[in-house]
């Protein structure tokens, strides 16, 4: 520090090499200060980025995964529609068939009486 002068004495330039020394120490101090703490700031950033982009990669992957497995979803559900498209034309098919079967029954008898019914013709046909 410079020394103390009176009134009527002037700073020699010593006296300001000494101040100015003085103030470069402070200024490298706060500097310094000021730089551990931005230092300590960036490596903060730095690893919530990269934690940021670790969860970003996992997102990416999972959406991978589930994009995949909804196109075999889809796959399943076109080959379902054509299977369900083929059993609703088989029953169609069924339908009309069992109509036609009810249908031919209504007019056919029945077993007991053409079974009686060639009872008597035989019947008929011995007394004849």
């Amino acid at each position: 520090m410079p020394k103390q002068t009176s009134k009527n004495e002037y700073i020699v330039k010593s006296d300001f090499a000494e101040l100015r020394k003085g103030m470069n120490e402070d200024f490298k101090t706060h500097i310094g200060a000021l730089y551990e703490k931005f230092s300590g700031e960036v490596k903060l950033v730095a690893e919530q980025h990269q934690d940021t982009n670790t969860r970003v990669r996992n997102l990416e992957h999972q959406y991978q995964d589930t994009d995949t497995r909804v196109q075999r979803i889809d796959k399943k559900v076109d080959t379902l529609e054509k299977k369900m498209d083929i059993v609703v034309d088989v029953l169609g098919e069924l339908k009309v068939d069992v109509s036609e079967i009810k249908n031919g029954l209504n007019k056919k008898a029945d077993l007991k009486d053409q079974k009686l019914l060639e009872k008597r013709i035989l019947a008929l046909e011995t007394n004849s």
